[in-house]
């Protein structure tokens, strides 16, 4: 035993760190009783790992003895944070079940932040605590969240204004998916972009003074396979009255595709006087009659991305029956960029010429990798037939 004890004690300073790095600390703390080499070990580790759990030992809930050890784990995290030596943080777990102040737990997520850490792990509790005690917070990016062990991940802020939150993004074949629900309470939000999957639940409360919003998602397999097209509609039906006071809609990923196989009843988003769509497939603008519908008061219509998807292929378009009313009524003006001059372009091109009585502009940008010869057989084929004579088409 003593051989082998020797035997762990010879290692290299930075072996004994790594395996400290495994253990959660206040276990990688309590190796500095084993001999003066052990004595400062633990405080060149990499890894921080602090979970208030730990020091309950099934205690009842809210007793004394537990508000006692929560004042003892505070004294704990504040102790390691403030002799902590490591060059980085590779990672930083907190765990708080109970209840701490949330300029306390601030404190020490920003501790991390300064010591440069890699890879921030909170759970459910803790995110909010950390939000809630931003009270002056105006801009917030929340970027390559993986919400694995969130199941509410909840913000309240009463003056942030613009608010990102990109979600980890992984294989669309990926048989594992996250279930957690996203709760926004926040009064003076003016800008909001969500960029995920599906969440189980959307609850936004109070976005009253939003300006601009940008909806990214994208399709999960497996989450489809395992819980229909219903599931679907049923969230962004959830997504689409938090943001029922936006005024620049812009929708990109496999949004429009979602929606058609939803076969979800929108939500009117009357205030919507411009709407920005990019998307990545073809057969969702099968439903654009259909979200134009639940926009009635739409003033400028946008297609950044073009009409046809960089991978390839026509965009599918089969002209409907009826129009909706933005387009007999208000829709002033429309662009699309990277046209191709394919036959589903020239097929939806044609439909809005037609139909949208009161336009004044249609501009349409060519793709760069077109010669001189296809731009000129595409400004002439854009020569149609228009319900608005007022209209100016221009190519450019």
């Amino acid at each position: 035993k003593k051989e082998e004890k020797d035997g762990i004690n010879r290692l290299p300073y930075k072996v004994l760190c790594h395996i400290l790095s495994f253990l959660p600390t206040k276990y990688a703390v309590g190796t500095s009783i084993l001999s003066t080499k052990w004595k400062n070990l633990w405080t060149s580790v990499p890894n921080l790992d602090f979970d208030d759990e730990l020091l309950l030992h099934g205690r009842r809930p809210g007793s004394k003895s537990t508000q006692d050890l929560s004042v003892s784990f505070s004294s704990f995290v504040d102790r390691v944070l403030k002799v902590h030596n490591a060059p980085c943080i590779h990672r930083f777990h907190l765990k708080c079940g109970q209840d701490y102040e949330p300029s306390q737990v601030n404190a020490w997520i920003c501790s991390a932040v300064w010591g440069k850490v890699q890879e921030l792990d909170l759970n459910d509790d803790s995110t909010h605590k950390l939000f809630s005690s931003c009270p002056v917070l105006e801009e917030l990016s929340i970027v390559k969240c993986g919400m694995k062990r969130i199941r509410c991940f909840k913000i309240s802020a009463p003056i942030l204004k613009c608010l990102t939150i990109k979600c980890a993004i992984e294989d669309e074949y990926n048989t594992e998916f996250c279930e957690y629900k996203i709760i926004i309470d926040t009064p003076a939000l003016e800008y909001f972009r969500l960029y995920d999957f599906v969440a189980e639940g959307y609850d936004l409360k109070n976005l009253n003074s939003l300006t601009e919003a940008q909806l990214h998602v994208e399709l999960s397999i497996p989450k489809l396979e395992q819980k229909g097209y219903a599931y679907y509609g049923q969230r962004h039906l959830e997504l689409m009255k938090g943001i029922c006071s936006v005024k620049v809609l812009h929708l990109t990923g496999d949004y429009m595709e979602v929606l058609k196989l939803s076969d979800c009843n929108l939500t009117t988003l009357r205030n919507v006087s411009h709407l920005k769509l990019s998307v990545n497939k073809h057969a969702g603008w099968q439903f654009l009659p259909d979200l134009l519908k639940s926009l009635p008061n739409l003033l400028a219509l946008y297609f950044p991305m073009g009409l046809v998807h960089e991978r390839g292929g026509d965009c599918r378009w089969d002209q409907p029956e009826w129009v909706p009313r933005c387009l007999l009524s208000c829709l002033k003006k429309i662009l699309i960029c990277q046209f191709q001059g394919q036959k589903g372009e020239y097929k939806l091109v044609k439909y809005l010429l037609q139909n949208a009585s009161v336009l004044s502009v249609f501009s349409v940008k060519s793709h760069n990798n077109l010669t001189i010869e296809e731009e000129l057989k595409i400004s002439k084929k854009l020569l149609l037939p228009r319900g608005s004579k007022t209209c100016q088409v221009v190519f450019s």
